[in-house]
């Protein structure tokens, strides 16, 4: 349908969903982080996600990258 595969908006918005709705015993940050995975596995089937973060591997601005997509991208690092 040529919709964008990333919708920050939708997943934002499925996050909160699921930490509204988690009864336990799970904390609500441990079932975001397992629906962030599935979301970003599922953006990966539509076409590979290439990230582009500043610094080497190994920075906080790579953990960033993973924090916000999933580890189901490519990760590039720059150096500008």
């Amino acid at each position: 349908t040529n919709a964008p595969v990333f919708r920050p908006e939708r997943e934002a918005q499925v996050l909160r969903s699921v930490a509204e709705r988690n009864p336990g015993p799970l904390l609500s940050a441990d079932i975001q982080l397992i629906f962030r995975e599935i979301m970003s596995a599922c953006r990966a089937l539509e076409r590979r996600v290439v990230v582009a973060f500043l610094g080497p591997i190994g920075t906080f601005s790579e953990q960033a990258v993973y924090q916000q997509f999933g580890h189901a991208i490519e990760a590039l690092p720059c150096v500008s």
